[in-house]
């Protein structure tokens, strides 16, 4: 899936919301354990670790896929609340995204 772009070589457009605070020892579909200062993005069909680039606003932000089973519906990325917060994400937003380039 890395090389897959969006039509043109330019973003998709998504929905995305926080999924809200990590639980305790809340482990994700990708095997890794959640705290509050994780980084990264739920979204059910990315592979695990799969690394995306986010567009929010004027401001991009590199992650990765951390858990592929969504909290809730109607939006295609949940971010962990750390990266929300980072990306000043409130309630439900439309964002752009890409696969990252590889380095």
């Amino acid at each position: 899936m890395q090389g897959v772009s969006a039509p043109g070589g330019g973003w998709f457009d998504a929905l995305a919301a926080s999924r809200g605070p990590a639980g305790d020892a809340e482990r994700t579909t990708c095997g890794l354990v959640l705290t509050d200062r994780s980084l990264g993005v739920t979204e059910p069909v990315l592979p695990c670790h799969a690394k995306i680039e986010i567009r929010f606003g004027s401001r991009t932000f590199l992650t990765e896929v951390i858990d592929n089973r969504l909290k809730a519906g109607g939006h295609q990325f949940e971010t962990t609340d750390a990266l929300a917060q980072r990306m000043g994400l409130d309630g439900t937003q439309r964002v752009q995204w890409r696969f990252a380039a590889a380095r």
